[in-house]
């Protein structure tokens, strides 16, 4: 083996242990202006959110955790500019988050950066005080991360997609990747989302106007649910285990029974804008919806047929991150506008 390709290989992600990577240092004086993504702790007591500053010198970003007694006035329907003095713990990165999420437990989390690293981050007690400790980084993707998902069952096992058009499975226990699936479709890999109660199977879209569906334990994973259709596809969300809403850029919702994809279930449209993300509670049938706008929508697959049960347009910019907290099941979004905001959605608090 020449010394550039032993080079290579010692370099790579596959490594004899992992790197740190959260840099070292004291929590940022300011929260980033533009909020990129934000996740509940399973627990419902902490809130995690990822923010980048794209205006500056330089491109990077930063990840927050609150503590939900933090967000008590966004609780009273106002909106939430948090700041740095109120985080449990905050830090840097050295580039650009896209997506992040709380791994099943308050104190361990996965970020996808923009460099195509995966990130492991552990909250870590010294005493009265919180930090960050970087358990690994993982530099398999080419390009940009712009979606992650548990995929469940007894392991610590992730999906991710990435603008280079690849799909990877990770068990991020023990830091590696096991399968890569590349090219997965013949464009940009927009969304990533675990099949509920099955611990292998997801599904993906692409901007190539197609949806597949995966089942790892295969060795021909990967299934159609939609052709490609001329119109790119952003985001999917399960409604429950078999119906699937994909959202695209003329900002369309469709939702396809996997057990009869020869015909659309439902076709509802929202605003002429891309859809960005959708975020679903399972078996509820409830979907949360952010555009290429300051809107944020939730819309219901039950019964005859789909509708809106909730629009809201107090953003002031573009919506980029939602979820839905875990104990009320409020949904909660973030933008561009530097504000946090929850929404309680008719059918949710029993109100008509």
């Amino acid at each position: 083996m020449s010394s550039f390709a032993s080079k290579a290989m010692s370099e790579s992600s596959f490594l004899a242990g992992p790197r740190p990577i959260v840099p070292p240092g004291p929590v940022p004086i300011a929260v980033d202006k533009h909020y990129d993504f934000l996740d509940w702790s399973p627990d419902g007591e902490s809130l995690f959110l990822g923010t980048s500053e794209l205006t500056s010198r330089s491109w990077a970003g930063s990840i927050w955790v609150f503590n939900s007694k933090e967000t008590q006035c966004a609780n009273n329907n106002k909106p939430w500019r948090p700041q740095a003095d109120e985080c449990v713990v905050g830090a840097s990165m050295d580039c650009g988050v896209t997506v992040g999420r709380f791994m099943r437990c308050p104190d361990r989390l996965v970020v996808g950066c923009d460099s195509g690293a995966v990130q492991v981050i552990g909250l870590r007690q010294y005493g009265e005080a919180t930090k960050l400790e970087g358990e690994g980084s993982l530099s398999e993707h080419n390009d940009t991360v712009l979606d992650i998902d548990d995929l469940g069952g007894e392991g610590v096992e992730y999906v991710t997609c990435s603008q280079d058009k690849s799909i990877k499975v990770w068990d991020l226990d023990v830091l590696i990747s096991t399968r890569t699936f590349s090219p997965a479709h013949a464009h940009i890999v927009t969304s990533v989302r675990a099949q509920p109660s099955q611990s292998k199977c997801f599904a993906s879209c692409a901007r190539d106007g197609s949806a597949l569906l995966w089942d790892i334990r295969d060795d021909n994973p990967a299934s159609k649910i939609m052709d490609p259709c001329g119109v790119g596809l952003t985001s999917l969300a399960w409604v429950d285990e078999t119906n699937i809403v994909v959202g695209g850029v003329s900002g369309q919702l469709i939702v396809i029974d996997i057990r009869n994809i020869s015909d659309i279930k439902f076709k509802l449209q929202l605003d002429h804008r891309p859809v960005h993300s959708l975020k679903s509670i399972p078996d509820n049938g409830l979907v949360g919806v952010c555009q290429d706008n300051s809107k944020v929508s939730v819309a219901q697959f039950e019964g005859e047929s789909p509708q809106i049960l909730y629009s809201n347009d107090s953003h002031g910019d573009f919506v980029r991150g939602l979820s839905w907290h875990p104990q009320n099941f409020s949904l909660w979004s973030c933008g561009w506008d530097s504000y946090i905001m929850p929404h309680i959605p008719r059918s949710v608090n029993g109100s008509t």
